[in-house]
């Protein structure tokens, strides 16, 4: 299920159309599910990269990392 969110299929699928490219003949699975395996400190990273905020979710990554 690595599609991304629907909201972003629907967004991209709009586009399509808008620039009239020819039609899609999409097939299941239209987008990803959520499918509770993630744990929701990977949801939130998922989201600030959402927003482009990279940085953030980097500095997030790198604290939590232990020296060998």
């Amino acid at each position: 299920m690595a599609l991304p969110k629907r909201y972003y299929m629907e967004r991209a699928k709009t586009i399509w159309n808008e620039l009239g490219f020819p039609p899609l003949k999409p097939r299941e699975p239209l987008y990803g599910r959520d499918l509770g395996l993630w744990p929701e400190q990977y949801g939130r990273q998922a989201e600030i990269g959402e927003t482009g905020d990279f940085d953030q979710v980097t500095q997030g990554l790198m604290s939590g990392r232990q020296k060998i």
